[in-house]
């Protein structure tokens, strides 16, 4: 995911919502232009843990930086990154302690007897405008929340 500020990002990703840091770190310009076929690449990199997953945080640090427009939801093309917590509602007041706005309080599914039942679950966006599904995945047999365990953790979901 390209990113417009690396510091800003792993603040958020890192200190706030409470993911690790695996690596960062410059790429080596001649292998981007490989890659991407950009000759005048200058790309940091870090890359944040999420369970089993790898979040890839791309900075091209260039002369003329263009900046992206936020997704909107409806948009074919649009696109938005889930993340599994053990308190949706402590998340949201994270987030919000921390200058961001989430789109929602947490809100919880109807229980239709379906995977998503008693899922809490609210969305807010990152400092580069993508959109973040913020969920609290309920127990499978009673539909509704199971507890919190003592520390914060944050994965990301299919």
């Amino acid at each position: 995911m390209t990113v417009a500020d690396l510091d800003r990002s792993l603040q958020f990703y890192g200190d706030v919502l409470g993911l690790r840091v695996l690596d960062r770190g410059p790429l080596d310009p001649e292998l981007v232009a490989r890659m991407t076929g950009r000759l005048d690449a200058d790309v940091e990199y870090a890359d944040v843990e999420l369970g089993t997953r790898t979040l890839e945080l791309l900075c091209h640090r260039t002369l003329d930086p263009r900046p992206g427009s936020a997704s909107r939801p409806e948009r074919a093309g649009s696109v938005h990154i889930a993340l599994t917590v053990d308190d949706a509602q402590r998340m949201h007041q994270r987030l919000t302690a921390n200058g961001y706005r989430p789109l929602s309080p947490p809100q919880t599914l109807p229980d239709d007897a379906g995977d998503w039942a008693g899922c809490v679950i609210f969305y807010v966006r990152d400092p580069d405008g993508v959109m973040l599904e913020i969920v609290e995945r309920a127990t499978s047999q009673a539909g509704r929340a199971a507890p919190a365990p003592t520390g914060q953790s944050v994965t990301a979901h299919s």
